[in-house]
């Protein structure tokens, strides 16, 4: 059984212990679907203003 009043921190306890979360995992299978998408497909995303490694990435084609 797991005791909620333990502390959960304590190198000393060895019974596992459940934190409790209530929240919305809607989001998650349609993501995933299309991320397969994209790893699958022959067409590269359009890259984000943003991300730092496309700035670097398209910077670097000038000297490639």
């Amino acid at each position: 059984m797991v005791q909620k009043t333990r502390n959960l921190f304590d190198p000393a306890s060895k019974q596992p212990s459940l934190i409790l979360y209530t929240g919305n995992d809607q989001w998650v299978e349609p993501n995933i679907i299309k991320a397969r998408e994209c790893l699958v497909s022959d067409k590269l995303p359009e890259a984000d203003p943003g991300c730092e490694y496309c700035g670097y990435r398209k910077d670097a084609r000038e000297y490639e």
